[in-house]
């Protein structure tokens, strides 16, 4: 089964309303199986929607039924050589885990243009709904 890594900044449209905030809910909605995404997700998208005065309730419940993918120290190397592709850490952490996973990975959902450029460098697709 092909699965789908979702990045912070497509979770965060899901909770904060943005231009891509419906094509984004109507794509995750049609997925098939578990998205996938870091148990960094949990800090960036909560943190930002308590930063924002965004309950975080409906936020915390999509992380339930979420595949959380634990940040070992094995992705923590590969995040620092991901750096070197321009990104930073935290984004270098999503890139690595999503390369540990690439196999089984049929794309990887992000808004973050720099992000994508890396991703799509490592030979995962990037998915953008309401953008491409």
């Amino acid at each position: 089964m092909k699965l789908l890594y979702v990045e912070s900044s497509a979770i965060l449209k899901l909770f904060k309303l943005e231009a891509e905030t419906s094509a984004v809910s109507d794509f995750l909605a049609q997925v098939e199986g578990p998205l996938l995404t870091s148990e960094l997700s949990q800090l960036e998208v909560i943190g930002n929607l308590q930063k924002f005065g965004i309950e975080t309730n409906l936020a915390r419940s999509l992380f339930r039924t979420m595949l959380l993918i634990p940040v070992e120290s094995h992705i923590i190397q590969s995040a620092s050589d991901a750096m070197l592709l321009g990104v930073g850490a935290l984004d270098s952490i999503h890139l690595a885990t999503a390369r540990a996973l690439s196999e089984d990975l049929e794309g990887f959902v992000t808004y973050d243009l720099r992000l994508a450029g890396a991703v799509s460098s490592a030979g995962i697709p990037v998915i953008s709904p309401g953008k491409n």
